[in-house]
């Protein structure tokens, strides 16, 4: 089952079809070496993203990845149930929530604390400094395991804790292979690379965002409590990821607050508010969270976000302007399939703001040429699609089609030339 949830999506990837042309074999040895606790995690892949800053992703291999799922399988339907229980304020790496629900949820809440306009109150915005970087694994351990054993009901909890700790404890930096320029990896602040610190869990894989986001939970229970003692209607706290805020009535709550939640961090937690990013205001003012503005009944986009829109819709026409100029390829074509997924991931992001005429203005300079390979709903410009005849899966298709087409004509043209009759010798006759 982990196998094919693995592979979900996946398909249309190297690595992916590159396992499935062997896994049979392969995922008996894996199984094998897991119940004989023989298991060690492969190399993983490292490479650098620079928007909107410099980051590290590690990607582990094709068969680690099986591992992954097969713990997420086991796990997510516990975390679920502690996150549903202190109030769904948890908006990362869960279905149904995301980056749109965490700003909802965010105008939501300044919208009840406030009363429609009706009542002064004041938001608090906290950030944790180098938050995957920071985390320790000796910590996420030893916090993860008595929740393993005290909700997992399963005859295999043996085998859960043995891979959930092998995976915690990998270094991945130890045994990779880097995919980008040294130059990128010299750029890295030291604070934000795996390769210069003892602690932190990679940046990519699964099992490091659920985790990540259990052990915040920790945070969000004391945040659940403090909002039963105050009030719902006076207290309210939303988090997505590090990224997290406050709507209290009382200024004097909110301030009061940062200590606390700078201890609890730093003595259970191991982790550490982020100094430059601790924000006070009045909700009328609007706060920035998760890409958006919030301000009463009012969301907006933010410059970064607008900039990343821009940059991702530059991108798609510089591939669609390749594919005009050159013809289209297998490569380009899963070029495209990128760009695409790059732009309407922030197009998605768009349509739950007041955004339509930055959408509208992001569109109006495109090459036309882009319009030949895809195509949009004018009315909403809510999303991008790939026309059929261009898109990866119907061109390797056709391509393969044409090949045997070709074969059999050359095939046929060879036994017609077998079955012909011999002509006679016009000399010899």
């Amino acid at each position: 089952m982990a196998y094919h949830d693995c592979c979900n999506n996946k398909k249309s990837s190297y690595e992916c079809n590159e396992y499935r042309a062997h896994y049979e074999l392969d995922l008996w040895l894996l199984i094998y070496e897991v119940y004989s606790r023989t298991y060690e995690p492969g190399a993983s892949s490292c490479f650098i993203v620079t928007r909107p800053k410099l980051r590290e992703v590690f990607a582990a291999s094709f068969r680690d990845r099986i591992v992954h799922h097969w713990i997420c399988l086991r796990l997510n339907p516990l975390f679920e149930a502690r996150f549903t229980a202190q109030g769904d304020v948890s908006h990362n790496c869960r279905k149904g929530f995301g980056t749109s629900s965490a700003v909802s949820a965010f105008n939501r809440d300044v919208n009840v604390v406030t009363q429609g306009y009706t009542r002064v109150a004041y938001i608090g915005r906290f950030d944790i400094k180098a938050f995957f970087m920071s985390i320790s694994p000796q910590i996420l351990w030893e916090l993860l395991r008595p929740f393993i054993l005290e909700n997992y009901k399963g005859d295999d909890i043996d085998t859960l804790l043995y891979l959930t700790e092998t995976v915690i404890m990998n270094r991945p930096q130890d045994k990779c292979v880097k995919r980008s320029p040294e130059e990128l990896f010299k750029a890295m602040p030291a604070g934000k690379s795996l390769f210069n610190s003892d602690t932190g869990v990679p940046i990519g894989n699964l099992p490091s965002q659920l985790f990540a986001n259990f052990l915040m939970s920790f945070l969000d229970e004391v945040m659940a409590r403090l909002r039963e003692i105050i009030g719902p209607d006076d207290f309210r706290y939303e988090r997505y990821v590090d990224d997290f805020t406050v709507v209290c009535v009382w200024q004097e709550v909110i301030v009061s607050l940062y200590p606390a939640i700078e201890q609890l961090l730093r003595c259970k937690l191991g982790l550490t508010l982020h100094p430059d990013k601790i924000y006070l205001q009045e909700a009328a003012k609007g706060a920035a969270f998760v890409g958006s503005v919030v301000k009463q009944g009012r969301i907006y986009l933010s410059n970064r976000t607008v900039h990343g829109l821009h940059a991702a819709l530059d991108y798609w026409q510089s591939v669609c302007v390749d594919i005009a100029e050159n013809g289209e390829d297998a490569e380009r074509l899963k070029l495209l399939e990128h760009s695409i997924s790059s732009v309407n991931s922030y197009l998605g992001f768009t349509i739950h703001c007041d955004a339509y005429s930055i959408r509208r203005k992001a569109f109006a300079n495109i090459d036309k040429r882009c319009w030949q390979f895809c195509y949009t709903k004018a009315d909403t410009l809510g999303c991008v699609k790939i026309r059929k005849q261009y898109r990866l899966k119907n061109y390797l298709l056709m391509k393969e089609v044409k090949e045997n087409d070709l074969v059999l004509r050359k095939r046929k043209a060879r036994q017609r030339k077998k079955a012909a009759p011999v002509r006679p010798d016009t000399a010899h006759s």
